[in-house]
């Protein structure tokens, strides 16, 4: 915990500051390990603008998967309640523009925040979102991307909390098509 109070930072000795700072110093160790020998694999150079551009998104994707999950299609098959565990199923989905997947290593996974799971389907929203991308020249990822950066079409809250928004594709669309 830091103390502002005084002026300056200052720790307060708390068993929560120093389980803080023990993770701290692990993920710093870890990341570390991580991307220094990548870096190390790239033979050119890299500007400190790009490589922390890079990792703010991964850190986007990360969110993600923490707060709602990035499904397999195997889970998406199970999820929405097919009786079957076909793994095309999802695939056949996204081919139809009713859901939105993403390339992550060398799979799609699919983010959980698209489906209304008390329903076992996707939000209705989801594929008018998919061709208002299209529409727009986004990808996928930068579709998904939009649905959970705090927005000023939402008075700083994520689209993704307005899925049932009758004007969320709206929104979208200007987002991507603002002049400034």
């Amino acid at each position: 915990m830091w103390d502002m109070s005084v002026g300056k930072l200052q720790l307060l000795n708390t068993p929560a500051a120093e389980k803080m700072l023990n993770e701290l110093s692990v993920m710093t160790v870890n990341s570390i390990t991580a991307l220094g020998p990548a870096m190390a694999a790239f033979k050119g150079i890299t500007s400190p603008q790009l490589a922390r551009a890079i990792q703010a998104t991964e850190n986007v994707w990360k969110r993600i998967e923490d707060e709602y999950g990035l499904l397999t299609s195997m889970e998406v098959a199970q999820l929405i309640g097919t009786g079957k565990s076909r793994r095309s199923l999802a695939a056949d989905q996204r081919a139809a523009g009713k859901l939105m997947g993403v390339k992550r290593g060398n799979r799609i996974l699919y983010p959980g925040f698209q489906f209304d799971r008390a329903a076992g389907k996707a939000h209705k929203a989801v594929p008018s979102l998919l061709t208002m991308a299209k529409d727009v020249a986004w990808d996928e990822e930068d579709l998904i991307l939009w649905l959970l950066a705090p927005s000023g079409y939402f008075d700083g809250d994520r689209p993704v909390d307005h899925l049932a928004d009758a004007d969320l594709v709206a929104k979208g669309r200007q987002a991507a098509t603002v002049e400034w």
